[in-house]
């Protein structure tokens, strides 16, 4: 979709308003202690970015002490904890509730992933969180449910695709979880007991997945990042920040540490990187009010026709919404108004996006890309739609990120033209749709992604439609797919069961030389695989290999082949195990489900 910018330039200056640090952005940062013995591991065999910054501190039987209840694992959509991790979690439900744990690595980053209830009108309630480090209160938290709580009617269908911020007696609710980020003063010390404490009344109970901590290294500054075209802005002389961008575009522009609110998306021309202090110290806040039908094209990034070069890199960005649809709202047309994605458009060739932390955007970066797009150790959270959504290009490479709680495909690739390698990325909790998938129907193929860790989706873990010439690896899927059952109780958006791992040839393209190699696929909801083809369409499987693959514990069947299904599956050490339904349904005729035998290539 093209934006068209009427009197952009009078519009940045109208609109941005920044809240700095008053720091000497041009100071040396003191390097601090000797950072602590890391633990080593082996890339080839990690799943999930095994090297995240942060370790995570789970709110279940023998993780953590406390007083408070645990919620017994339920994968049913009215309970709390099926959207937690290992549908699992802590409520504290009284004032004096608590729960605690012994910090295993000095850390001074915490977020806090939480679940307190809606207004009955929508739009969140608040409450309080205490902290405390062996014993000594630190400070109170604040939680907020204003970004969490999605709601629809059971069914798909015109209207009925998407969820709304609107509760109705008629409807049932996702995204009943959000993340709370906090920047301490000071580093809770390794092997001190950290406690969180309900002590106010509330509005109810406060349910706890768990908690990340990490330590948070110093920020960045100008000096670090001098290269011959870096500038550097100013708060205090430089006006707003979105008009010193515009008038520095084609620089690397340095943004200090500081929280700069916005009124306006953010419009970059070629050979333009934007470059904060850390993704802990510079916020990028899009402040536009979602209630304002008029509010498209301002939030997030977007791209001026024929750019390139383009660099964003250690930044937190997020917003004011709570939606994907400005207008939407379940009552009228199949879409509404896209509201705003962190980057939007045409990023050209040498992408880069690097230790990026964007949450409570309609989608993650939406970008058609061209060659040698490179994203890495960036965190994709709390969406309404997709995590990240890319189309096209060449030699692309996405590493080291986690996606969380988003709302759409979280890792959507899409018409690929030559070689998209995605690696040691961590997806989970998704509350709609998959956690990967390879959409094909535009001739898309040449994706090889490996060890990834992709867990508790409230529906797929992968789909894959019409694609060719690519390869699943080393990859894990855990708890992922839904049985079917009452619509807003049980199963996908419409109620029905939903496999794993779903693969479809499509109306133009045949699922065609695809690969799965030493996967496994784990307690799998309903089935582990389902393969489906249309009964209209004249497509096929060809060449599809399945090779070291574990399904280990499903409610369906291990394999579930579609009545239609047409062509030639080969497969090497296939293994079940542990599952409560058959292995498999029966083949049809016009398929060849066949073993490949150990000297076979």
């Amino acid at each position: 979709m093209k934006y068209k910018y009427l009197g952009w330039i009078a519009a940045v200056v109208l609109s941005a308003l920044f809240i700095a640090c008053a720091k000497d952005e041009t100071a040396i940062p003191d390097p601090g202690p000797e950072p602590d013995t890391e633990p080593s591991y082996d890339p080839d065999t990690e799943r999930g970015w095994y090297d995240a910054p942060y370790i995570r501190y789970e709110a279940e039987p023998g993780f953590c002490s406390s007083n408070g209840s645990f919620l017994a694992p339920s994968d049913r959509i009215p309970d709390v904890q099926s959207e937690a991790t290992n549908q699992t979690a802590l409520s504290l439900a009284a004032p004096g509730d608590w729960v605690e744990w012994t910090c295993q690595k000095a850390a001074e980053g915490m977020v806090i992933r939480f679940s307190i209830p809606d207004a009955p009108e929508g739009g969140g309630t608040k409450g309080i969180l205490a902290l405390y480090v062996d014993g000594e209160k630190i400070r109170d938290i604040e939680l907020d449910s204003y970004h969490a709580w999605q709601y629809k009617k059971p069914g798909a269908g015109p209207y009925l695709w998407y969820f709304d911020n609107t509760p109705a007696p008629d409807k049932y609710a996702r995204m009943q979880y959000d993340d709370k980020r906090v920047l301490l003063e000071e580093k809770i010390p390794a092997g001190a007991t950290f406690r969180l404490v309900k002590e106010d009344a509330g509005a109810g109970p406060y349910t706890i997945d768990f908690v990340e901590l990490e330590p948070v290294p110093a920020p960045l500054n100008y000096l670090d990042l001098m290269d011959g075209s870096t500038v550097c802005y100013h708060p205090q002389t430089d006006g707003p920040l979105n008009v010193f961008i515009e008038l520095h575009q084609g620089h690397s522009i340095f943004i200090p540490a500081g929280r700069y609110e916005f009124d306006w998306g953010i419009l970059l021309s070629s050979n333009t990187k934007l470059i904060g202090a850390g993704s802990w110290y510079t916020e990028l806040y899009f402040r536009a009010d979602p209630n304002d039908p008029e509010t498209i094209n301002r939030r997030g990034l977007f791209l001026r026709e024929d750019v390139g070069n383009i660099a964003i890199k250690h930044l937190y960005m997020d917003t004011a919404l709570e939606r994907r649809y400005l207008t939407y709202h379940g009552s009228g047309g199949l879409n509404g108004n896209p509201p705003g994605k962190v980057i939007d458009g045409k990023v050209g060739d040498d992408f880069v996006m690097e230790d990026v932390w964007a949450e409570h955007f309609e989608t993650g970066p939406w970008i058609t890309v061209g060659k040698n797009m490179r994203i890495s150790k960036c965190r994709f959270r709390n969406y309404y739609a997709d995590g990240l959504h890319v189309f096209g290009g060449e030699n692309g490479l996405v590493e080291r990120c986690d996606f969380r709680n988003n709302g759409d495909d979280n890792l959507a690739l899409e018409n690929w033209a030559d070689k998209m390698e995605c690696r040691h990325i961590t997806i989970e909790c998704g509350w709609r749709a998959g956690g990967i998938a390879f959409l094909g129907e535009q001739g898309g193929g040449g994706y090889y992604v490996h060890n990834l860790l992709v867990k508790d989706m409230f529906e797929v873990g992968i789909r894959i439609f019409g694609t060719k010439d690519s390869q699943l690896c080393n990859t894990t899927f855990e708890r992922c797919g839904a049985r079917g059952g009452e619509g807003g109780i049980y199963g996908d958006i419409a109620g029905n069961a939903v496999a794993a791992v779903h693969i479809e040839s499509m109306s133009r393209d045949d699922v065609c030389r695809v690969k799965f190699s030493n996967v496994d696929v784990k307690d799998s909801r309903w089935d582990a695989f389902n393969l489906q083809r249309e009964e209209k369409y004249s497509t096929k499987f060809d060449g599809v290999v399945f090779e070291n693959v574990l399904i280990d514990g499903w409610q369906g069947y291990g394999v579930h082949f579609g009545s239609y299904i047409t062509g030639d599956i080969g497969y090497r050490n296939l293994v079940f195990q542990n599952g409560a339904g058959e292995r498999q349904n029966e083949i049809p005729e016009t398929l060849n489900f066949h073993e490949i035998s150990a000297d076979a290539k």
